[in-house]
Order: structure tokens, then C-alpha cells, then sequence
């Protein structure tokens, strides 16, 4: 599925709608990817997209669960808030990337996205997130792969479906 959209100015809720309303076109998403800025406030991170994602929001992605199997959050530093990100795992139960620091902004072709690994991805899987008992520490990077690679495709027919063009 192809689908962009802009949401400046828009809630949470109502970025969610137009997120359903694609997967009730199409069909379940492989990968979303939520591109803006991000930034740390203390220890709460906070994605500046829309009227921006926050932990009063985060329980509202319980509506895309079973409806993405990858959420890549393209932001500076927002990996670093591992309650939130665990959050949205659970929430969802997709696997959820993020970024512990800075991002360079790099062109990339359509249909990619930049994996830096010198801003420290991190990645946490639904679940086995257990926000409540404040089992909030993010997967190993090669657990991630491994498991994308099995995951829905155990036969590796189809492998991984990420198209990684560098990196930094």
C-alpha cells in the first residue's frame, strides 16, 4: 500500500482515522512510517506530528492493533522514552522503531526509509511489552531481524521486505 498523507493540525484520533480508513481500502499496512520531528522533555518524548504524540495520547494506537506489523518512527531522540514506545508495542502489538538520538535528514528513494544506526535504533515488540510491570527495555537488534524475517513469512520466502541503502 502507497498512502501519504499530511497531518498538520490534526489530533491524534484523527490521524488514526485516516489511518484505518486506508487499511479498510487495502487492508492491513506492512510498515508505517511516522515522519517529524521528535523531542525529549525530561524523560517524556514527545512526536511532533499533527497537534503531536504524547503518553496522553499513546492508548489511542490500541485501534491499529492487528492492523500494522511495523511501525518505524522516523524522529530525533523519541527512542529514548522507552515507556512511550513500549506503549504504542503493546498498544498495537507491531514491532515499533525508534531512535535514541538525532537523525540525519538524508533523500532516500520511494518505498525506503534510512536506518541509522549511529542514532541507536532501538526496537520493541508488542507483545512482549509489559508496560504495567514496567518491562520497558527495548529487543536486541538481531532478535528484531530475526523475527521480521519469521514473522507472518517462516519460510523466508518472501525474507525481509526492508530495503536498507546504506548506512551511516
Amino acid at each position: 500500500m502507497d498512502e501519504n498523507f499530511k497531518v498538520e493540525g490534526h489530533s491524534v484520533d484523527e490521524m488514526i482515522g485516516r489511518i484505518l480508513k486506508a487499511t479498510e481500502k487495502r487492508g492491513p499496512l506492512s510498515h508505517l512510517v511516522l515522519n517529524a520531528h521528535g523531542k525529549m522533555f525530561g524523560n517524556n518524548a514527545i512526536v511532533h506530528l499533527g497537534r503531536g504524540i504524547g503518553h496522553a495520547d499513546i492508548h489511542k494506537f490500541a485501534a491499529l492493533n492487528g492492523k500494522v506489523r511495523y511501525i518505524w518512527l522516523q524522529n530525533c531522540a523519541v527512542g529514548a522514552d522507552h515507556k512511550l514506545m513500549a506503549s504504542m508495542a503493546q498498544h498495537t502489538q507491531a514491532w515499533v522503531t525508534a531512535y535514541q538520538f538525532s537523525i540525519a535528514v538524508l533523500r532516500v528513494p520511494r518505498h525506503h526509509i534510512d536506518h541509522q544506526l549511529r542514532a541507536f535504533p532501538r526496537h520493541w515488540f508488542g507483545p512482549n511489552c509489559d508496560v504495567a510491570a514496567n518491562k520497558t527495555d527495548s529487543e536486541p537488534r538481531s532478535k528484531f531481524f530475526r523475527e521480521a524475517r519469521h514473522r507472518q513469512d517462516p519460510n523466508l520466502k518472501h525474507a525481509l521486505h526492508f530495503n536498507i541503502i546504506r548506512q551511516l
